[in-house]
């Protein structure tokens, strides 16, 4: 248990001194400087298929039960929606990554769970351990 929490500490460390050095770096400022009419782009690209799904297309091209009510309004929207849905989707990994891998990492390093099969699990070294320490301290 020890190992696993020291690993995890030595990871984290490690992975914000990182963090914190590309930060610090005005390289890394000038090039998020350089990308700001694609930021810009994003996010109006963001806002104007949000717009299109929460009060267009719900108001006046389909009904509640998804009948269509006007086809030549939605033979426009459709591919254009599918072809924006893809592009953000595809852009968007970048910054679903950067979100959810602080979770993975925390996730990662729990010892009351194991990701191996119910017969491999002796072969997680955190996971043996920990369940050792309860059955030890259920029996007293």
């Amino acid at each position: 248990l020890i190992g696993n929490a020291a690993m995890a500490l030595v990871l984290l460390m490690f992975i914000l001194w990182l963090l914190f050095l590309v930060l610090s770096l005005p390289q890394f400022w000038q090039m998020m400087w350089g990308f700001r009419k694609w930021w810009i782009v994003y996010g109006l690209t963001y806002a104007t298929r949000w717009s299109i799904f929460r009060f267009v297309i719900p108001q006046k091209v389909v009904t509640d039960d998804g009948a269509v009510l006007r086809r030549r309004v939605w033979d426009l929207v459709f591919p254009t929606l599918t072809l924006l849905n893809f592009v953000l989707g595809a852009t968007s990994v970048v910054i679903r990554s950067v979100v959810i891998a602080p979770y993975l990492l925390i996730h990662f390093f729990r010892v009351d769970i194991t990701y191996l099969p119910s017969d491999l699990c002796d072969w997680d070294w955190s996971f043996q351990p920990f369940v050792s320490l309860v059955l030890h301290s259920y029996r007293r």
